[in-house]
């Protein structure tokens, strides 16, 4: 058996409503998303509710495998307050081990502690940048400014942030010479600095990548006609990529299910249909 939930089987609020958001509230998450003078921003995605269910799957597996072992059964109590607490990282490990000198908190289009890292503003959009670390000597010869990496001032991480408000002038008027978001990225990605342009939703549907993968797939909705939907996210290397993901219409596998599973036969399923038992639609 897999329960899952907003807050889980025991606790002070497992008795409580809640959604994908307020697990995230719970979590702290919430708290590290927007501008540091701003109020908080919820991502419009629906993160909990997705990886929540993803580790209740693996659970169920990592049970079955135990059952097939041993004979003995579980209960897997997954939240999603649980799983989004996980996502964190580094922020509660820096928390706890400053012993609360350092209060992680959302730091708007960067992040809080590597350099250069966060959302840039190009010619016709935004590209997020990774050039901390090891990358930052590759970044500089990018950008033709090997004097950067060179400089004793800008050799790590906490010299960095404290000139990041510099460092992003440089960085932006450097993405101004180029006439658009596209062309930065290739430039970058051309000396392996990680880094990706900002796509919109509808930027999806056309990008190669996502096509080729099957990220974005078209399917025919027998209502709706042809429509794009996200791809399965697992590839199996013994399955077709495109594994079917038409959702079926109301009643479709009625007759399937009875006689096949059930063993009914047609006018067991003719009198259901006509008492109003089953129903299809396009009955």
């Amino acid at each position: 058996l897999c329960s899952i939930s907003t807050f889980g089987q025991s606790g002070p609020l497992s008795q409580t409503p809640g959604y994908d958001f307020i697990a995230q509230a719970y979590s702290g998450i919430t708290s590290m998303i927007g501008e540091p003078d701003e109020p908080p921003c919820l991502p419009g995605t629906a993160i909990g509710d997705a990886s929540t269910g993803v580790h209740g799957a693996l659970g169920v597996l990592a049970a079955i495998h135990h059952r097939n072992r041993t004979g003995e059964g579980d209960h897997l109590d997954v939240a999603l307050v649980d799983v989004y607490y996980s996502y964190h990282e580094s922020n509660v490990h820096v928390y706890s081990g400053s012993e609360g000198k350092v209060s992680p908190t959302r730091q708007g289009s960067h992040f809080t502690y590597l350099c250069p890292c966060g959302v840039f503003r190009g010619s016709g959009g935004f590209i997020v940048i990774m050039a901390f670390l090891h990358h930052w000597p590759d970044f500089c010869r990018a950008i033709n400014r090997e004097d950067l990496s060179k400089d004793p001032s800008l050799a790590d991480e906490p010299s960095r942030l404290a000139r990041r408000e510099e460092l992003t002038e440089i960085i932006e008027a450097w993405l101004a010479t180029f006439p658009d978001i596209q062309s930065a990225v290739d430039h970058l990605a051309s000396f392996d600095v990680p880094c990706a342009p900002i796509l919109s939703v509808a930027d999806t549907f056309d990008n190669p990548h996502l096509r080729e993968r099957g990220t974005v797939r078209t399917i025919v909705d027998p209502i709706h006609g042809p429509v794009d939907i996200p791809g399965h996210p697992i590839k199996w290397s013994r399955l077709p990529n495109n594994i079917p993901l038409d959702a079926p219409t109301l009643g479709q596998h009625n007759e399937a299910v009875l006689t096949e599973m059930l063993g009914c036969s047609d006018k067991e399923i003719h009198d259901l249909a006509n008492d109003g038992v089953l129903f299809s639609r396009n009955s």
